[in-house]
C-alpha cells in the first residue's frame, strides 16, 4: 500500500502527476518541433523535386559583375543547400570558383539562399518554388560587397531573375552535324548523366556515339564531360588501326532536356580535322 506524505499526497499519486506532467512537457515539445518544421522545412511534394542542375540569370545591367550562375540544389534534413558556379566569361569570379549556399524554404515554397563569403562578396537568391519545384517565380539575385557587389539602385541590389531546374540529359539522341562547308553528317548517340553532381556542383554523362559511314569514329565513347545548367561539353575518343580520333562539342540544351543545340564541334586526329555546329532531339 502506497505510503502518504506529510501533506497529504501519495507517493503513488506524485508520481502520476509527475508522469503526466513530462507527457505534456514531451508533447509540447514534439508539437513546437512539427510546427518549426511547418515553418521552415521543405515542403514534402518538393522535396525530391528541387534537388538537380539549376540556373540562375539576369538581364539587369546592374549585374554585369556576375550576371548568370549555375550550380546544383539538394536537400538534407529539411534545409536547402547549393553549389554554384560562374557561366559568363567576364564575370568577377573564376571559372574555377565555386561557392557553397544555404539556406531554406517554408511551407508555401519562399526560398532564400545566401552563399559562403567570395571574393569579399555575398550572393542571395529568393523566390516561390512552382508546384512542380522546376522553376522560382518572383526570384530575386543580389550580390553585395566586394569585387562582385552589384550596385545599389532604388535602395536595393537585388534584381528580377530567372531560376531554371535543367532536366538530366539521359536518353537516345539523333540528330546532325553541320561542317564548315555545309556538308551535313548525321549522328547520334546515347547519354546517361549522374545522377548526384561533384563536389563542384557538375554533373557527367557517359555514353558513346554514331557516325554512320565514317570508319574512324565508329563509336567513339565520352571521355570527359560537363554539364551544369544550360550548358553541356563532350569530348568523345576512338582509338582503331593504332589511331585516335577526337570530338569535341558545345553547345546549350532547353529545360526538359529535349533539344540539344551544338554551337561548335570540332573533330581531330588521323583521319582529318573538321568543325561546324549541331542539333539534336530526344528520341
Amino acid at each position: 500500500m502506497a505510503t502518504v506524505g506529510p501533506q497529504g499526497v501519495s507517493e503513488m499519486r506524485v508520481r502520476n502527476i509527475v508522469g503526466l506532467f513530462g507527457m505534456a512537457v514531451l508533447a509540447g515539445f514534439l508539437s513546437g518541433c512539427n510546427a518549426l518544421t511547418a515553418v521552415t522545412g521543405i515542403p514534402t511534394s518538393l522535396k525530391a523535386a528541387i534537388a538537380g542542375n539549376w540556373e540562375v540569370k539576369t538581364n539587369a545591367t546592374q549585374a554585369v559583375t556576375l550576371p548568370e550562375i549555375a550550380g546544383a540544389f539538394a536537400t538534407t534534413n529539411g534545409a536547402v543547400t547549393a553549389t554554384f558556379h560562374t557561366l559568363a566569361a567576364n564575370a568577377c569570379m573564376a571559372p574555377n570558383t565555386f561557392v557553397s549556399a544555404t539556406g531554406t524554404t517554408d511551407a508555401n515554397g519562399n526560398l532564400k539562399l545566401t552563399s559562403a563569403a567570395f571574393n569579399g562578396s555575398t550572393l542571395s537568391l529568393t523566390g516561390t518554388l512552382a508546384a512542380d519545384g522546376k522553376t522560382l517565380t518572383n526570384a530575386t539575385y543580389s550580390v553585395t560587397g566586394g569585387s562582385c557587389g552589384f550596385p545599389v539602385v532604388a535602395g536595393t541590389a537585388a534584381v528580377a531573375a530567372t531560376a531554371t531546374q535543367y532536366a538530366a540529359i539521359t536518353g537516345a539522341y539523333a540528330g546532325n552535324f553541320t561542317d564548315s562547308d555545309g556538308d551535313v553528317i548525321p549522328v547520334s548517340g546515347n547519354f546517361t548523366q549522374s545522377t548526384a553532381p561533384d563536389a563542384n556542383g557538375v554533373y557527367h554523362l557517359t555514353g558513346n556515339a554514331t557516325f554512320p559511314g565514317n570508319p574512324c569514329l565508329t563509336s567513339p565513347a565520352i571521355v570527359d564531360s560537363t554539364v551544369t545548367g544550360s550548358m553541356l561539353s563532350t569530348t568523345y575518343s576512338q582509338t582503331a588501326n593504332g589511331m585516335t580520333n577526337t570530338v569535341v562539342a558545345n553547345g546549350t540544351f532547353n529545360a526538359d532536356a529535349s533539344i540539344l543545340t551544338v554551337t561548335d564541334w570540332t573533330i581531330s586526329g588521323a583521319c582529318g580535322s573538321a568543325h561546324g555546329t549541331g542539333l539534336f532531339s530526344k528520341q
